[in-house]
């Protein structure tokens, strides 16, 4: 389970497209399974309990690639 909480005020429709897509991304699509296969939490944690990432995205980002990459290197 995964809860994503945007720490910036959505400042217009790309800003929301950029968090709620882009960068909410990296967490579910990569982020856990990272974090399982590299040893640094196990499958069991990661079905049995919640995680939380707390994100900000600047409200001037425009480019959804370096939006993923950062919160994904983040």
């Amino acid at each position: 389970m995964t809860l994503f909480v945007n720490k910036a005020p959505i400042a217009g429709d790309e800003h929301g497209i950029l968090t709620w897509g882009a960068a909410q991304a990296w967490l579910w699509v990569d982020g856990v399974a990272d974090a399982v296969s590299e040893g640094i939490l196990s499958e069991a944690d990661a079905d049995e309990n919640l995680i939380i990432a707390a994100v900000w995205v600047n409200p001037a980002a425009q480019d959804a690639e370096k939006v993923y990459a950062n919160n994904r290197t983040a």
